[in-house]
């Protein structure tokens, strides 16, 4: 047990590492952070986003003992819970809307391996939420379904969630 503890403390620690050297190369490159702002209207489309430049620490980027993810800013929705990951049956992901209306058409919950969810035409209301659940169902408004035949997560697993432009809007660390 201790073993694949410090495997996956290994794991994360890697991530993070990797996502820290990347944005410390981006900014000393000049390039700019996007920062996505909650949308307005009536209608809303997903999250607009605005640069702000990102200033890295002076010293640059640190280990932590213990990662936390990173977002941009306070996200318009946010990775909330990822339950039962690894039993297909059971695991879930509940996503939590903080801004206004926010439509998630095109959206993607991504971990580092390359599997992606791509959320079909749904619209979530402010202080809504939507549960993706990773086998196969009868989406609706309020959960949607992957259909997959083995689970799409593991205890360690960095998730990631984009706008349908590509933007960074959260991430978030399965226990």
């Amino acid at each position: 047990m201790q073993e694949r503890r410090l495997a996956i403390a290994a794991v994360v620690t890697v991530a993070v590492l990797a996502t820290a050297a990347a944005t410390f190369l981006l900014a000393r490159q000049g390039t700019e952070r996007a920062s996505p702002t909650a949308p307005t209207g009536a209608l809303a489309s997903p999250a607009a986003g605005t640069t702000a430049p990102f200033t890295p620490a002076a010293d640059g980027p640190t280990a932590s003992p213990d990662p936390q993810p990173t977002t941009p800013s306070e996200p318009p929705v946010e990775i909330g819970q990822v339950l039962d990951a690894g039993n297909l049956d059971a695991e879930l992901v509940i996503l939590y809307n903080r801004a206004e209306l926010v439509n998630m058409t095109g959206w993607t919950l991504a971990d580092t391996r390359g599997d992606a969810f791509r959320f079909p035409d749904l619209t979530l209301f402010l202080g809504g939420e939507v549960r993706l659940r990773s086998t196969s169902g009868t989406s609706g408004p309020a959960v949607v379904y992957w259909g997959r035949t083995s689970p799409a997560w593991g205890s360690g697993d960095l998730l990631t969630l984009r706008d349908a432009d590509g933007e960074l809007v959260d991430t978030y660390v399965v226990p």
